[in-house]
């Protein structure tokens, strides 16, 4: 049995492959300098690099929450009637909140957030009186 291949397969592939590596990087901010600032404790280095290390593995698993929440946002797009705030909510939720752990995260000064808060707020019900 043969299965034909699309002549795009290797393209999409790749571009996929390029922005889930990409997409760290977005928010990464401005690069870090080479050496600290002369005020900076030797034990900023430390946690520098910790952060770095965490954001790997936690960085690979927000993505990944990411796509799985925009798989499902598509299909609750598609099972509401295109209802997009019920959408919009699945999507805020699960690709909003930080892709990379900073010093500050680890330090306390700034909460680490897995999840996204709502888009924006709810359109108000019309009243049934404005229906007729």
């Amino acid at each position: 049995m043969l299965v034909s291949r699309s002549p795009f397969m290797p393209s999409i592939a790749l571009a996929l492959a390029l922005t889930l590596c990409g997409l760290p990087l977005l928010s990464a901010g401005p690069a870090p300098a080479a050496e600290p600032a002369p005020s900076e404790p030797p034990s900023e280095w430390g946690i520098s690099a910790a952060a770095w290390v965490l954001t790997v593995p936690y960085g690979a698993a927000k993505v990944a929450y990411a796509i799985v929440g925009g798989t499902v946002g598509v299909l609750t797009f598609a099972f509401s009637g295109g209802d997009t705030d019920a959408a919009m909510s699945v999507w805020a939720t699960s690709m909003g909140g930080n892709y990379i752990i900073t010093p500050d995260h680890l330090k306390g000064r700034e909460p680490l957030r897995l999840t996204g808060g709502q888009a924006e707020e709810p359109k108000p019900a019309v009243p049934r009186a404005s229906l007729r």
